[in-house]
């Protein structure tokens, strides 16, 4: 704690002229009761000179105080200045320090309801799963269904190939790849490029020299080059390849599925010959034939 001075100009101005009146009256003393003689006088004058040098000292003495107690108090002031600035950031810091707290406090309970929330949800979910066990298996096999319908959205059958007999082994592969590229070029109808990831035989190879092989399955890398190719099918009619044919990826139920609608279609086609009869969208559908010209 700052000590508070009590020095003030006026009080100093005052000391000063006490000294000074009592100078005075030091040069002014007389004694009547002694003699004035010369030992007098200059014991007298010595005297009065040592009284006067001891004034002047006493006078700067206070002079000295006076500027040191006005330094001492502009110390103060200084130190009173940076006492209530850090002061004040005691309690800038005792503010973010609570703010803080308050913070951390509500990121905390906001986390143990967050966690709470999880767990209810964890445990509504698992109550659900547990009572409704015999949901699990046909949903599993619904997730693999779909996942097998887009992957059969990406592949086309190809039927109908037949190899030249002049390859065995690795290059009679390599025939047949090659037949699919010229199939597939012929399909599309169209400058883009076609990229096959893969293709497999749908049954065994065998050692067919000459002859029709087991249809192929043909793995595009997307939907569209299958749709592309399953659309332009139709202009293979008009290309070498004309005894070849191009169907969907299908499993057992779908081509028996399949297999049936190609045998109603045929009777149609014989007991009304007069329209032109093909399968779209597992339907049965038909048109009029344009007459040659």
């Amino acid at each position: 704690m700052l000590v508070e001075l009590s020095f003030s100009e006026e009080k100093y101005r005052k000391l000063i002229a006490d000294i000074g009146e009592i100078r005075k009256k030091i040069f002014s003393m007389k004694d009547d009761d002694e003699p004035l003689t010369a030992k007098v006088i200059e014991r007298r004058a010595g005297t009065k000179l040592s009284m006067a040098n001891l004034i002047v000292e006493l006078s700067n003495a206070c002079t000295g105080a006076r500027d040191l107690l006005v330094k001492s108090h502009e110390q103060n002031i200084y130190l009173q200045g940076k006492i209530d600035a850090v002061n004040q950031m005691k309690t800038q810091n005792d503010q973010l320090a609570k703010d803080l707290k308050e913070d951390v406090s509500e990121m905390k309970n906001n986390a143990i309801k967050t966690m709470k929330e999880i767990h209810e949800k964890k445990r509504s979910f698992a109550d659900v799963v547990g009572s409704s066990t015999s949901l699990v298996v046909p949903m599993k096999k619904a997730m693999k269904e779909i996942e097998k319908d887009a992957s059969k959205s990406r592949n086309v059958v190809v039927h109908g190939l037949t190899l030249s007999g002049e390859n065995e082994g690795d290059d009679r592969v390599d025939e047949i790849e090659e037949m699919i590229d010229q199939v597939v070029g012929a399909a599309s109808a169209t400058d883009r490029k076609i990229e096959i990831e893969d293709f497999d035989f749908l049954g065994k190879l065998g050692d067919t020299r000459r002859g029709r092989i087991v249809p192929v399955l043909v793995k595009f890398k997307t939907d569209d080059d299958a749709k592309l190719v399953m659309k332009g099918k139709k202009y293979l009619k008009n290309s070498s390849f004309h005894n070849v044919f191009i169907t969907p990826d299908m499993d057992k139920e779908e081509r028996d599925k399949q297999r049936q609608l190609v045998k109603e279609m045929k009777k149609k086609i014989s007991d009304v010959p007069d329209k032109h009869w093909f399968i779209r969208n597992g339907q049965i559908v038909s048109r009029d034939k344009i007459p040659a010209i």
